[in-house]
């Protein structure tokens, strides 16, 4: 019978001789129950970068008290939609609810979970900065690529910051090169790397450079007389050393020819700048 029905009980007694009773009546009314209630250790939980321990609720988490139940009373579970709180958060509400047998309804319990979907971070150069930077010869500042020469994007992290390792300066005597890398991993999920980005400083430092002459030439050459050629030193007369240009060749400039009516004088002169 449903719960809270009142009954009108009648009752009447005739013997054997045809003798009646007078009626006799009660009234029974079957007491409406509590309405019934859900029950569950379940709570709200955000669990932020670490899902592994995260399971969907199941009916079996909830039990339902029901004074009117004659089985045991399962809830009715139903999973929301996955919603995205931001560019980073997920989240899913669970809502459990159960009615009776009288057509009485608990108050719906719902569960909701929290966490957090990380994306594969990325590193781009900021804005005017450049993965090539030739600074020239002997520069008198060398630029230090930082954290400030990159931008991360990181869809669980504003303002992420790339971690910049200078590289090994190496040089071939003359040019200088520094690469420096940016690297980028998530703090909420360790296996989401950025791709490494580089940039690279180059410089060159250039010595003073030398003239010497030539194995087998003089810095003074007497041709006797009436000499029938006179040799022209010329560039093949002079060896450059500039530790930034091999192969360096000097500019040789003749000078007025002079005499004393007799000895007959040019000085040839080799000069030499760096490019």
């Amino acid at each position: 019978q449903a719960c809270g029905t009142t009954y009108n009980l009648k009752l009447k007694v005739t013997d054997g001789n045809g003798c009646e009773s007078e009626l006799a009546t009660q009234t029974i009314t079957v007491k409406t129950p509590a309405t019934p209630v859900i029950n569950t250790e379940l709570a709200n939980r955000d669990y932020g970068c670490d899902i592994s321990g995260m399971v969907a609720p199941q009916t079996s988490d909830f039990t339902v008290t029901d004074e009117c139940a004659t089985t045991t009373p399962v809830v009715t579970l139903t999973p929301g939609e996955i919603i995205s709180v931001n560019a980073c958060e997920k989240s899913q509400t669970y809502t459990a609810t159960y009615t009776n047998v009288c057509g009485e309804s608990a108050d719906a319990k719902e569960i909701t979970y929290r966490w957090k979907v990380v994306e594969t971070p990325t590193i781009a150069l900021a804005n005017g900065k450049s993965a090539t930077n030739d600074l020239g010869c002997n520069p008198a500042t060398k630029p230090v690529p930082d954290a400030s020469w990159f931008v991360v994007t990181d869809n669980c992290k504003a303002n992420a910051v790339a971690t910049v390792t200078p590289g090994t300066e190496n040089n071939d005597g003359c040019t200088h090169t520094i690469v420096y890398t940016a690297n980028y991993t998530s703090e909420c999920d360790a296996t989401k790397k950025a791709d490494a980005v580089t940039v690279t400083v180059t410089w060159k430092e250039a010595e003073k450079p030398s003239i010497a002459l030539k194995s087998g030439k003089s810095a003074t050459n007497d041709l006797g007389c009436n000499p029938a050629t006179k040799p022209v030193p010329d560039a093949s007369w002079f060896v450059v050393t500039d530790n930034c240009k091999a192969g360096a060749v000097a500019t040789v400039i003749a000078g007025a020819e002079s005499s004393d009516g007799c000895t007959h004088t040019i000085v040839y002169t080799a000069s030499y700048t760096s490019e």
